[in-house]
């Protein structure tokens, strides 16, 4: 068997680190690719389902791979590329919709879907986006606001005692991640590979409408 077929990358806690670090082509077993997750400002609704629709097709197009040459084990929906040109894709809509895409296409066992995205904070928006078939969440936004607060004096003056910036986003990993275990803990899951891509989510969203 070819050794990209079982190649497999293992982390402890869902939510990551840099992940450009792992589109390393040719030096790591594990391959990504990283695919913008923006639209033109101004686009409109026509403008998202374009931009969806390409996020989907760039996203089969990498894990299938072309002649001669093999698909990535990975696909890294990315919204870094946002300014005041472009706006980011809200990430819960690009991971559902390239999760939901590799089902029916059949190729969602051969790729992995992680989300580097502004937009998830809190416990519940990573919650959400295992729940929605995300494999690994990279919040950096979030860890750009943690290391200015540390900057600023902000987490000094709270706690009282001084932390490095690895130490601070290392502590908001590890509280989400057990936050994530409480609410999986819930439903009566153990493991984040149960919990990933079920649509509970969704009927308690639509029980909750109805009330």
């Amino acid at each position: 068997m070819k050794r990209n077929l079982v190649s497999r990358q293992s982390h402890i806690n869902p939510t990551l680190w840099a992940l450009t670090l792992l589109a390393v082509d040719g030096k790591d077993v594990f391959s990504t690719a990283v695919i913008d997750c923006t639209m033109p400002v101004g686009g409109g609704a026509q403008g998202m389902l374009d931009a969806i629709d390409r996020i989907c097709d760039e996203a089969s197009s990498a894990v299938q791979g072309d002649l001669g040459v093999s698909g990535v084990q990975g696909v890294i929906l990315s919204d870094r590329l946002a300014g005041p040109d472009r706006m980011p894709i809200p990430s819960l809509i690009a991971v559902g919709a390239v999760h939901q895409h590799l089902l029916s296409t059949k190729q969602r066992p051969k790729g992995a879907i992680f989300a580097e995205c502004g937009d998830a904070r809190e416990v519940h928006d990573f919650a959400t986006l295992f729940g929605f078939g995300c494999d690994g969440v990279c919040p950096y936004v979030a860890y750009e606001a943690l290391c200015k607060m540390n900057e600023e004096g902000l987490v000094e003056a709270k706690a009282k005692q001084t932390y490095s910036d690895h130490d601070i986003i290392q502590a908001y990993r590890n509280s989400a991640s057990k936050g994530l275990l409480k609410v999986m803990s819930k439903m009566g899951i153990s493991t984040l590979q149960s919990y990933k891509g079920r649509s509970g989510l969704r009927s308690c969203w639509a029980q909750r409408g109805n009330r």
